[in-house]
C-alpha cells in the first residue's frame, strides 16, 4: 500500500551515484508491516537473509545457509540449504522443461509486482517520505539506464 525509506552513500563514493545502503518499511493490507534493509560493500559481512517474526516464533532463512525456527515449535533446521545452489541454471532447466511439456511458466505478474515493490521503497528513500503505491503508479515514470561501461 505504501512505503517509507531512508539510506545513502557512505562506503562506495568513488564512482557513480548509487546509494550503498537502504532501509524501507512497507505497509500491506491488514496493517501488516514488513521492513527491508540492505548494505553493499560491507567488509566482513556477506549474507542474504529473510527473518520472519511471528507471535509464536521466528524463522531465520539464510540464502544458501542455515534455516531454522525458534519459538513455541522450534525446528533445528539445516546448516546449509541446497535450494539456492545454482538457481540460474535450475530456472533455465525448469523453463525449458515447461515448454517441452506444455506447462508454460508465466510469472510475469509476480516479477513485475516484486520489481515495483523495490522501486516503491527506493522512491520513498530517495524522497525521504511515505510514498503510496497509487502515487508511484500514477507518476508513470520511465526508467532508462545506460549499462555501457
Amino acid at each position: 500500500m505504501k512505503a517509507f525509506g531512508t539510506g545513502g552513500r557512505k562506503a562506495r563514493v568513488d564512482v557513480g551515484d548509487a546509494w550503498d545502503h537502504f532501509l524501507a518499511i512497507y505497509w500491506y493490507p491488514g496493517d501488516v508491516k514488513i521492513d527491508f534493509s540492505s548494505g553493499q560493500f560491507l567488509k566482513g559481512f556477506s549474507d542474504l537473509c529473510v527473518r520472519l517474526y511471528g507471535s509464536r516464533g521466528t524463522v531465520d532463512s539464510h540464502y544458501g545457509g542455515a534455516i531454522r525456527i525458534t519459538g513455541d515449535n522450534p525446528w533445528a533446521g539445516v546448516e546449509r540449504d541446497p535450494t539456492h545452489q545454482d538457481p540460474v541454471a535450475r530456472n533455465a532447466k525448469d523453463f525449458e522443461k515447461g515448454i517441452r511439456e506444455g506447462n508454460f511458466l508465466n510469472n510475469a505478474e509476480e516479477s513485475a509486482t516484486s520489481t515495483l515493490t523495490g522501486i516503491l521503497g527506493r522512491t520513498a528513500a530517495y524522497e525521504g517520505r511515505v510514498v503510496t503505491w497509487e502515487e508511484m503508479m500514477a507518476k508513470n515514470e520511465r526508467f532508462e539506464i545506460d549499462v555501457r561501461v
